[in-house]
């Protein structure tokens, strides 16, 4: 896979699309987000799709007198 050549600053998933690609997604943001490092978007996908996470809090949700420590 080559380098592109230039990173979106505003990318926070890079798909390594091509620049008009890049340019289409965009379009409709305002173009002003931090561009995530690659630690950070893996945080960010776990944060937002961690499974035993997801249990607990639907476990919350169901039984609110259960706690989980």
């Amino acid at each position: 896979m080559k380098e592109k050549k230039h990173p979106c600053p505003d990318c926070r998933m890079c798909q390594w699309c091509s620049d008009d690609r890049c340019r289409l997604c965009l379009k409709s943001g305002t173009g002003c987000r931090k561009k995530l490092s690659m630690a950070e978007q893996i945080a960010l996908y776990e944060e937002l799709n961690c499974v035993p996470c997801r249990a607990q809090a639907k476990n919350r949700l169901h039984h609110p007198d259960k706690r989980i420590k």
